[in-house]
């Protein structure tokens, strides 16, 4: 049989499908890819999971090995070792403290951290020293990629966005009116808001404050009527300090 001419739209048809094909093509090499990259790219974190009270002292991490020394003589570990050089860090603390970075022996970075979280990129380090003059909270991540770590708002979002596997709570009395008296301490996970409640059988006021001296200042603190509440996004209740009009009187407070 005679095959015929191609037409026009069938020439433009077949050079569809080809771009088509090589679209394909390319996404599926792109796919390929990214798992090359997500393959070498390394993260590491310690602790493991929530925040760590370091205690007073030196603490020396090994990213090679993963190994974590602790003040007390202790060693725990971080998730994974890193067998390579590290070229990224996110770091908390809630404390002033001392860090330094080293590679094979050589310091890289030398650096005092006011409580806050810190990004260090495009240093390269194998091993960390934390020094602490009080007990101090911290949490850190590192890579092997110069901005490996992620962002602190990536980790206020993922806080926001998933639910929790588990919350706490408490109660709060102060025992003589006029001096304010410190929260127990209870750790809230990143971007949760805690809520502080006074009693609804308290026939006084409570007042906040976040310092002793504030919470017994009336030109500074804030004052929770019987049963009203407020929120505060701090990242552990022992940072709110209370006061009352009455003894004994209190708050429960939970996230």
């Amino acid at each position: 049989m005679e095959e015929s001419e191609p037409t026009l739209k069938g020439i433009i048809a077949n050079m569809a499908n080809l771009m088509l094909s090589i679209d394909e093509t390319l996404l599926n090499i792109l796919d390929a890819l990214g798992g090359i990259e997500e393959g070498i790219t390394l993260l590491s974190n310690y602790p493991r999971t929530g925040k760590k009270t370091l205690g007073i002292g030196i603490i020396n991490i090994n990213t090679v090995s993963g190994d974590v020394s602790l003040t007390d003589g202790t060693v725990e570990h971080m998730t994974t070792p890193i067998d390579g050089v590290c070229r990224s860090l996110l770091f908390y603390c809630n404390r002033e403290v001392d860090l330094e970075l080293n590679k094979d022996g050589m310091t890289t970075l030398s650096t005092s951290i006011a409580p806050s979280w810190m990004r260090y990129m495009d240093i390269p380090f194998n091993s960390i020293k934390i020094v602490t003059t009080v007990a101090t909270k911290v949490y850190l991540i590192v890579s092997n990629v110069k901005d490996g770590v992620p962002t602190m708002d990536r980790l206020i979002q993922k806080g926001l966005d998933e639910n929790l596997s588990s919350w706490d709570h408490e109660h709060k009395t102060v025992t003589a009116a006029g001096t304010a008296e410190q929260l127990d301490a209870m750790e809230v996970p990143s971007g949760i808001y805690m809520t502080v409640r006074a009693f609804t059988k308290n026939v006084g006021n409570i007042y906040v404050g976040n310092s002793k001296a504030n919470a017994e200042d009336v030109n500074k603190r804030l004052k929770l009527q019987p049963g009203e509440s407020s929120s505060y996004k701090v990242d552990d209740a022992d940072l709110i300090w209370i006061d009352a009009d009455n003894d004994g009187e209190g708050v429960e407070y939970w996230y």
